[in-house]
């Protein structure tokens, strides 16, 4: 992965029942590695990185804002 631009990116997750606590710990672990990828990827120029974490069931809400 590299970047040429800056971005911010959010990742949402599905945190409903239907998931199952199984399921939603397997998505946190891919959660963890697709952030640190991005925040560790090349950066050319100015590029800046800026990764953040929602989840959602009924209502969405932020756990991580972009940093």
């Amino acid at each position: 992965i590299s970047f040429s631009e800056s971005a911010d990116i959010l990742v949402m997750m599905d945190s409903s029942a239907s998931v199952g606590q199984k399921n939603f710990e397997i998505s946190k672990t891919f959660v963890k590695r697709l952030a640190e990828r991005f925040l560790s990827a090349e950066k050319k120029g100015n590029a800046r990185i800026r990764v953040g974490m929602a989840q959602y069931s009924e209502s969405p809400r932020m756990e991580q804002a972009p940093t």
